[in-house]
């Protein structure tokens, strides 16, 4: 899995970079999104903390670095874009929508082809003196309803400083009450709520859970620690799984970031990522770590596109060989023999920007076929002019197959977002094959149920489109609702490479 770091950093290549508007701003917060507007991109989000603003970048191809969207916070909040969040379809539209924090309210907004910068809904803390949205994430969905939900975190409050994350339900109809509040340490201090995200299924019962970190950071023994909650239909707040650093050491801060990592082994369970003061755990299941250096982590996707999730662990203090502090991140990825050796790595470009202190992986935002790597230095130029940079980076084969240089095939497996959608009477599905594939297009219910097959046999490479006219396979017209279309693909080439793609669609009649 590891290769040399001059070969490594031949694969990939910076693509783009984008700035902060003025000094202070420290723009480099940095999320990907899902496809908000449903063209078939992935977008990307990026936070300024300092400047009060976050900005959302619409994929496309090419991908250029112009603003679609800017978002800011009102005059008197504070970390407006410091915290930012795709959180996945949490009202059942078919498209990704976005939650950004701030120090005293959270902000959702839904995504749409005419989105705008208006907050949809805007939560608010019980307590006035609360710092409510200290932290935002997605959590999957947790109930199994067909909606995606959402986590907001406060790690510390001047009304009883216990932290406190809250869990709200999605659905057609959403409100400001909470459907569940997790409540930390009764002696407070604890910080829980730091580190939130959702982590997939990690106990394989058919629902997404959710990991909330609470590292400690004012008591004397600051070692921390992660909690597990599992979804159900009858979800409660009583943590089912509770992991405490593998070495017991003080001040550690376990727990002071997380990360869903999906499947980086491939062995079909959802694996994630826990941050301590200057380690990453990579876990297994519950049991099975791995440990690698760093002080920030990112996870998203598939870097290199072979079917495995892949995650980057950043040092933003990293000294390079001539003694300056530049930062770097590593990238690991994913495979059915995992090891502990960096892949990939990039170094940042100035003394003292932070490079990698946020970092990321994108989903594939320029319609290359590969996933993009992000990473955030918010201080650069220097630390006394922090305007803040981002740099986006992209997998480049160097195997030399030169099936690609052909400019009629597409780069990648790629399943395009149906248009128009929501739809009514027909909705058209169009597709991208790099090679040749024996491909099978299903439409599945909201429970997995295969619906009608669409297309089964083999593909040459290029674009190709199927239509759904909303009949299963019967001829008879479906209920309104939302449907799933999944595409998989054996290729004839690359040793006959799998691969598999989901989209959204929604009939409404």
């Amino acid at each position: 899995m590891a290769f040399s770091k001059s070969y490594s950093q031949d694969n990939l290549k910076l693509i783009a970079t984008m700035t902060g508007e003025k000094a202070g701003d420290q723009f480099g917060v940095v999320s990907g999104v899902g496809d908000v507007n449903g063209d078939g991109f992935d977008d990307l989000l990026v936070g300024a903390a300092g400047g009060n603003y976050a900005k959302l970048y619409f994929g496309g191809a090419p991908f250029d670095t112009v603003a679609d969207l800017k978002f800011t916070g009102e005059q008197l909040q504070s970390l407006f874009g410091n915290h930012i969040a795709g959180v996945g379809d949490v009202n059942g539209d078919g498209y990704d929508d976005i939650l950004i924090g701030s120090d005293n309210k959270a902000s959702l907004y839904f995504g749409s082809p005419d989105m705008d910068t208006i907050p949809d809904f805007e939560f608010v803390g019980k307590y006035l003196p609360e710092n409510l949205a200290l932290t935002v994430a997605g959590a999957g969905d947790v109930n199994k309803d067909g909606f995606d939900d959402f986590i907001i975190g406060i790690p510390f409050n001047e009304y009883d400083l216990i932290g406190r994350v809250y869990l709200f339900f999605g659905g057609t109809i959403l409100d400001t009450i909470p459907a569940i509040t997790f409540v930390g340490d009764a002696a407070g201090q604890d910080f829980f709520g730091f580190g939130i995200a959702g982590c997939g299924d990690t106990n394989h019962d058919g629902f997404d859970d959710i990991i909330i970190g609470a590292p400690g950071g004012l008591t004397g023994r600051s070692i921390g620690k992660v909690m597990i909650y599992f979804g159900g239909t009858e979800m409660d707040s009583v943590a089912d799984v509770t992991l405490n650093k593998p070495n017991n050491f003080e001040y550690t801060l376990f727990g002071l970031n997380v990360s869903y990592a999906g499947d980086v082994n491939g062995d079909g369970f959802d694996e994630f990522l826990v941050l301590s003061s200057n380690n990453v755990y990579l876990y297994l299941g519950i049991d099975s770590v791995y440990v690698m250096p760093g002080y920030s982590l990112g996870t998203g996707g598939d870097i290199n596109n072979d079917d495995y999730n892949d995650f980057l662990v950043g040092n933003p203090d990293y000294i390079d060989n001539s003694g300056v502090m530049v930062g770097k991140v590593c990238g690991y990825y994913g495979a059915a023999l995992l090891d502990t050796l960096c892949d990939f790595s990039m170094e940042g470009e100035i003394q003292w920007g932070k490079f990698s202190k946020y970092i990321t992986i994108a989903g594939d935002i320029n319609g290359d076929g590969f996933d993009e790597v992000i990473v955030g230095a918010p201080q650069v130029p220097d630390n006394q002019d922090p305007v803040g940079k981002i740099y986006i980076y992209s997998y480049n084969r160097t195997d030399g197959v030169d099936v690609h240089e052909n400019p009629n095939y597409p780069k990648g497996f790629e399943l395009n977002q149906n248009y128009p959608n929501p739809f009514n009477s027909a909705t058209t599905i169009s597709y991208n094959l790099p090679f040749s594939y024996h491909t099978t297009i299903e439409v599945l219910d909201c429970m997995g149920k295969k619906i009608r097959t669409l297309m089964s046999g083999k593909d040459d490479p290029g674009r190709h489109q199927v239509v759904w006219d909303g009949k299963d396979e019967s001829g008879s017209c479906v209920s309104s609702g939302i449907y799933f279309i999944k595409m998989a693909g054996q290729s004839f080439d690359l040793a006959s490479k799998k691969q598999t793609k989901i989209r959204k669609l929604i009939l409404l009649k």
